[in-house]
């Protein structure tokens, strides 16, 4: 049995059986940025303290993965992260005009 008291992570799921077990194995495995995590019916959500970098994202996308689970949102103090918009000066060079 882990002791979810000593975890540094905010641990909680929706009605999940094996919910605490599963999310302090994958707890182990989060970045020190990670805050919380919520598993409702197989979505991971992710609270983190900072901007994840893509490896940091990465680890916990795989942590999750080792459990068959796929599907995970990600917030930065409860702020939905998103991926950068596609205004005119983020398209390359070759394209921007051509939209």
């Amino acid at each position: 049995m882990i002791d979810l008291a000593k975890s540094r992570i905010k641990i909680s799921a929706y009605r999940e059986p094996d919910g605490d077990e599963r999310l302090a194995e994958v707890a182990k495995r989060c970045p020190a940025k990670v805050i919380a995590l919520h598993d409702h019916k197989g979505m991971l959500s992710v609270n983190w303290l900072t901007t994840p970098t893509i490896g940091e994202l990465t680890e916990v996308v795989q942590a999750w993965a080792n459990h068959y689970e796929y599907c995970l949102e990600h917030y930065v103090c409860g702020v939905p992260l998103s991926a950068p918009s596609h205004t005119e000066g983020n398209y390359p060079q070759s394209i921007r005009g051509k939209r």
